[in-house]
């Protein structure tokens, strides 16, 4: 009559074994909480709401990818430097306040003909000592949250002033300032 090994409950519509029901209920829940923690990611979380509310600022068009991973990369970096003492005295250092710093940052991707040029393996971001505009690499739309988060309070320590090697022989070599960021953003 039917196929073999196959029971009756996975012959019927709309029946599911009670290990994919299971499966279901899990990815639904994750789903939600999900939902339900980018919605609480809001001024109720912070001090601070003129400062809160603080979006990445883009120049131009990102890719799809990119803009998300950079939408959620800046919130949680913002996060980080607002609420950790060790994260925040990155930039006290430098005399700048890092939140307000992350607001004056403008974002741009580059493109993907040209990424060969300054975008190597490992690179999702670079930026220019001392500037405001960030280039962000294709690759940085599929790092992890928290790796786009370091780099984004990466990016935003060469605007307030930090060099690195090989530029600068005493600065500190782009793993080991990722490692720093890590140590000192709990990341």
């Amino acid at each position: 009559m039917g196929q073999a090994g196959w029971n009756d409950a996975e012959r019927r519509p709309g029946s599911a074994s009670p290990r994919l029901r299971r499966l279901i209920r899990v990815c639904c829940g994750t789903l939600l909480l999900a939902r339900a923690a980018v919605a609480a990611d809001g001024p109720a979380v912070s001090a601070s709401p003129e400062r809160s509310g603080a979006k990445a600022n883009v120049n131009g068009n990102l890719a799809g990818p990119v803009r998300r991973q950079l939408t959620l990369a800046f919130r949680f970096a913002q996060e980080r430097i607002r609420t950790s003492p060790t994260c925040s005295a990155l930039f006290d250092r430098l005399g700048e306040d890092g939140v307000e710093l992350l607001a004056k940052l403008r974002f741009d991707e580059v493109s993907f003909e040209k990424s060969g040029d300054s975008c190597g393996p490992g690179v999702p971001a670079h930026t220019k000592l001392g500037s405001h505009l960030v280039r962000l690499c294709p690759g940085f739309g599929v790092l992890p949250l928290p790796e786009a988060a370091v780099t984004v309070i990466h990016e935003a320590l060469h605007s307030a002033g930090m060099s690195e090697k090989p530029a600068d022989p005493r600065g500190l070599t782009p793993k080991e300032l990722n490692r720093l960021v890590r140590a000192s953003c709990s990341f």
